[in-house]
């Protein structure tokens, strides 16, 4: 009896979002001996990725469907935790940070309690004397806080420790630009965020600007994440990794491709901080980084759609889209990917040539 073709698999994009997919692709026992290669045009530290905070938060309040981003952040959370209890905190780049939302409205402080609770996360609203003994330079203004427990991850480290996997299982990366019409394999994985503007020509995609700054700061051990803004798209964090390195920030400024570092949003964001953290004035200056989230109008998109090639079809399983939760949900969504890839790989290669797609579309 003649040996079963297993089909190729490609995975397009390096970010969090490529290499946690082909990593639970090649962890998925039915799905483990395929050929499968990433291919991406930057790999850490040069990724949107790198540029992000790394921080995992309840977010319920996308254009996703709640009970995906539920699901999705869940998965990421136990990973990461799982992670964590193992004692690979310091080569993994993650690390278990308890810290503070703060707001000027009860409101807001409101929301954020129910929106953790939701995760089953606890959480404890700050009575008013407590807020003024620790934030007495912003207590007029930020005076609702909201103190709880999270996981941060550096991706540079992260991004590592995913590349043993699939290196581990055989899957080869390769550094190069290309194109969907250029790919000669059975299965695509379109993980190129904002890139899948061009990549796929999806017109749903946009721009959001973030913009950080590293600092040397190893007294920083709370993170801070403050809800106030101001028509410019700049807001306050405070968010410390492994090693004394802290990231402060930042923006959220939609429509704006603008890479370069801006000074006077430095200047903002950094006055900002240093009034909750004073000592951060004072913090060895490591850089700064600008990166653009990819944001999509009705959010997420992860399905599979079928590319007609003359007589064959090509399957593309499509992953992009996240904005601002490409951490919080990328163990999730790269499990969904895991599974969508999974059934074509059974049911391969009766699709290849046949119009009969049920089942394969979706979750």
């Amino acid at each position: 009896m003649g040996e079963c073709k297993v089909p190729s698999i490609c995975v397009i994009g390096a970010g969090i979002s490529g290499l946690s997919s082909a990593a639970r692709i090649l962890n998925d026992g039915r799905t483990a001996n395929a050929k499968l290669t990433v291919i991406a045009d930057n790999l850490s530290p040069n990724t949107v990725s790198d540029v992000a905070v790394g921080f995992w938060e309840p977010l319920l309040d996308s254009d996703t469907p709640r009970h995906l981003a539920y699901r999705w952040g869940t998965a990421t959370w136990d990973h990461m935790m799982q992670l964590y209890r193992q004692g690979r905190s310091a080569d993994i780049g993650i690390t278990v940070t308890p810290g503070y939302y703060m707001s000027d409205s009860k409101e807001t402080a409101n929301e954020n309690i129910k929106c953790l609770q939701e995760f089953k996360i606890s959480s404890h609203h700050l009575p008013s004397d407590e807020v003024k003994q620790l934030f007495p330079l912003t207590y007029h203004k930020l005076n609702e806080v909201v103190s709880w427990t999270t996981v941060i991850l550096r991706f540079e480290r992260y991004s590592k420790y995913l590349t043993e996997i699939i290196e581990s299982r055989k899957g080869v990366i390769v550094v190069d630009k290309t194109r969907l019409e250029d790919l000669e394999y059975d299965i695509v994985v379109n993980c190129t965020g904002l890139g899948a503007a061009t990549f796929v020509g999806d017109t749903d995609m946009y721009p959001i600007r973030g913009q950080i700054t590293r600092v040397f700061a190893p007294f920083v051990k709370h993170f801070i994440s403050c809800s106030e803004s101001n028509e410019l798209g700049d807001f306050v964090h405070v968010h410390p990794g492994v090693d004394g390195e802290v990231l402060i920030g930042g923006t959220f400024i939609k429509g704006s491709w603008d890479t370069a570092v801006s000074k006077a949003t430095k200047s903002r964001y950094m006055e900002g901080a240093e009034e909750i953290v004073p000592g951060v004035k004072f913090a060895k200056h490591l850089g700064d980084l600008v990166g653009l989230r990819p944001g999509r109008e009705g959010g997420v998109r992860l399905e599979t759609e079928f590319v007609v090639r003359g007589s064959h079809r090509l399957a593309v399983v499509h992953n992009y889209g996240h904005g601002r939760a490409g951490v919080t949900w990328h163990w999730g969504c790269a499990g969904d990917v895991a599974e969508l890839v999974a059934g074509l790989v059974e049911q391969y290669p009766s699709w290849k040539g046949s119009t009969q797609t049920k089942g394969l579309e979706k979750l």
